[in-house]
């Protein structure tokens, strides 16, 4: 298991590299599109659910209670989708792919940071739920993946 300290530098190598990629193969404007509206996304999207007390992150540093790991992972893991998407498909298949792929994603890594204490879940809302992870979280995923990657892929 990783340690917070860690786990938080292999998220920002991550975000550096997927950044990196999309700066040397991407046009600025999805780069722009996925980089900067993706986190600011995200960071809605956090900042709803922490309000709402479904969800306590344990790592610092984190602005207004989002922490920037946060931000830097969703982004790099929605690149990746899109990335993956766009080999197969384009326009919104594409983005219904990468919200899909990036949903399956955290289906996988998600009880890992719960179950290592990184983050933690209410379950306010009821319904079913797996290792920790209640089922709105993967509903959010797809939509939010959704609306990160829809102007990024629609720009290529």
């Amino acid at each position: 298991m990783l340690t917070a300290r860690r786990f938080v530098r292999v998220v920002a190598v991550v975000w550096l590299a997927a950044l990196a990629s999309a700066v040397l193969t991407w046009p600025p404007a999805a780069t722009a599109a996925l980089f900067g509206g993706g986190a600011a996304i995200a960071f809605l999207a956090e900042r709803v659910v922490i309000r709402a007390g479904w969800l306590t992150h344990h790592i610092d540093p984190a602005i207004r209670g989002v922490p920037l790991y946060a931000l830097a992972g969703w982004t790099a893991v929605v690149y990746a989708a899109a990335r993956v998407a766009l080999l197969v498909t384009a326009g919104w298949t594409a983005v219904a792919t990468a919200a899909v792929l990036a949903a399956a994603f955290d289906a996988v890594t998600d009880p890992i940071g719960v179950a290592s204490d990184y983050w933690t879940y209410r379950t306010a809302l009821g319904g079913p739920q797996y290792c920790g992870v209640p089922w709105w979280n993967t509903a959010g995923w797809l939509a939010v993946a959704a609306a990160t990657a829809a102007p990024a892929v629609m720009l290529q």
